[in-house]
């Protein structure tokens, strides 16, 4: 775990320096249409895998509901059918 950290400092203290070059050698608003740009790009890679998480969780709870409404019906047809065997002697 100390590894990801270390990893993750030296992504943002590289990204930092990105853009204290980028500012340094660009007027603003070419800086703030590349911010802006980077922005955008990585919203967007959060959210696609947050919509294909959601699609598999609710497809998982379809499945598990149609199974469970499966084994229901058969229950309820075991127990119609036996219901009108006669009793077992052997109580």
């Amino acid at each position: 775990m100390t590894g990801a950290a270390g990893g993750i400092s030296g992504v943002l203290a590289m990204v930092g320096a990105f853009f204290e070059v980028l500012m340094d050698n660009t007027n603003t608003p070419v800086a703030v249409a590349l911010i802006g740009a980077a922005a955008l790009v990585l919203s967007a890679t959060a959210i696609a895998p947050a919509l294909f998480v959601k699609a598999d969780v609710e497809s998982r709870g379809v499945a598990t509901a149609a199974r469970n409404t499966g084994r229901a019906a058969v229950a309820a047809a075991f127990l119609h059918a036996t219901a009108a065997l006669p009793a077992s002697p052997h109580r």
